[in-house]
């Protein structure tokens, strides 16, 4: 294929790509409500895409990580980021008062349980894995490389016909 041909498919190949990258951010973002581990709505707020060269690139923030992958046993966790979590999620402390001082002293019994324990009990202690749910090897995917096979194929059949 030379270049004219090329220039000739790239605006299809390029609405298929970044079809599949909103798609793609569509599904992590279902899925992490699936999950139920949504605190402030930053991380979800947090994903987005580009596109350099038909390569899709999703930019999101630290916590996702976490999210997807949990803190293994062992990890140290900040009592500060727990203080954060605690208060966007309004988690007020048990068996203390619910002052500055209870919330730390909460906030750090949450973290060194993490430490201990990793994260989040119905995952097992493990992450979520949600980002395993996008990218190559899924129906999303599987999907994009039809879509773009189909389209090659169909400018060949036409290149073909007029020949």
């Amino acid at each position: 294929i030379d270049e004219e041909e090329v220039t000739y498919l790239r605006p299809e190949i390029n609405s298929i790509v970044d079809n599949y990258a909103k798609e793609t951010v569509n599904l992590l973002k279902i899925r992490i409500r699936e999950d139920d581990t949504i605190a402030s709505g930053q991380t979800i707020a947090s994903i987005k895409y580009r596109i350099i060269d038909n390569d899709v690139f999703l930019d999101y923030n630290d916590s996702l990580d976490i999210v997807s992958k949990g803190i293994p046993i062992g990890k140290r966790v900040r009592v500060a980021n727990i203080l954060s979590w605690m208060n966007q999620k309004g988690i007020v402390p048990r068996n203390k008062p619910n002052t500055l001082a209870g919330r730390r002293s909460t906030a750090f019994i949450i973290a060194r349980s993490m430490e201990k324990n990793g994260t989040v009990k119905r995952f097992a202690n493990k992450g979520t894995n949600v980002l395993n749910s996008i990218g190559e090897g899924t129906a999303l995917f599987d999907n994009m490389q039809s879509s773009i096979a189909l389209a090659s194929q169909r400018y060949i059949d036409e290149l073909i016909s007029n020949i």
